[in-house]
């Protein structure tokens, strides 16, 4: 399934390896790599699985224009680039998902606990490991 050169909106371009495989339910091709440094995956929905390599390499997708869909007759379709290979997919929609755990994570300040919070659990932690003294240390808070 050659595809001819068309235009269209960048959906993704992974970098280096890209897996494949097909997906639970209503997902039918899930591409999964790594596109501006980071985890990324796309979902395809309702297209057909085509015949494609255990391993892709540096995987670019396209959204084709509404002119070039409406010429083929379909609703919505992508074009899939790697090395050595050209596809048109078609089908109802496509998802991408790129890894957010890293912005995410730095957004928020790093936990920080005074030295004297730490050392505190550090000595009570270290005390009930002796026997005896959670009983000893309940008789000090006075719940006998």
């Amino acid at each position: 399934m050659n595809a001819p050169a068309a235009s269209g909106r960048e959906l993704i371009a992974f970098q280096g390896a890209v897996h494949w495989r097909t997906g639970p339910g209503a997902v039918s091709l899930m591409l999964d790599g790594r596109a501006a440094g980071a985890a990324a995956q796309v979902l395809f929905c309702g297209t057909e699985t085509p015949a494609l390599p255990p391993e892709l390499r540096d995987v670019r997708i396209r959204q084709l224009s509404a002119d070039d869909a409406a010429a083929a007759g379909m609703a919505h379709r992508w074009r899939l680039d790697a090395h050595g290979i050209s596809l048109i997919l078609q089908g109802r929609s496509a998802q991408v998902h790129p890894d957010t755990a890293a912005a995410f994570l730095a957004a928020l300040p790093a936990p920080r606990a005074p030295a004297r919070l730490r050392l505190a659990w550090f000595m009570l932690l270290t005390a009930l490991r002796l026997p005896g003294a959670a009983r000893i240390i309940s008789r000090l808070r006075g719940s006998a």
